[in-house]
């Protein structure tokens, strides 16, 4: 018996799904170059998969928190402890 390995990369423990979009070219070009690697003049493999997915991350994070933001401000509102005339721009003190 022989203990064949398998090829490729390891399984991923999120699973992942393709997606298909377009940049312009002089973006593309510009990131290109930013995720290449100096020594062999190549893009890692899945460098812009994990540059990709970091962004999203952090854009997904900043909406779930503008979104409770704005629930609490909203949840604020309905139960009287913010109302539009507690404030007033131009009062003097």
């Amino acid at each position: 018996m022989t203990n064949k390995r398998k090829r490729g990369h390891p399984a991923r423990a999120v699973p992942a799904e393709k997606r298909l979009f377009y940049l312009s070219k002089p973006l593309s070009s510009e990131v290109d170059v930013l995720l290449m690697d100096p020594l062999t003049g190549k893009i890692r493999y899945g460098a812009w998969s994990q540059l990709i997915e970091q962004l999203l991350r952090e854009w997904v994070d900043r909406q779930r928190v503008e979104n409770r933001l704005l629930d609490n401000l909203d949840g604020a509102a309905h139960d009287g402890s913010i109302n539009s005339t507690s404030v007033e721009p131009n009062a003097k003190p």
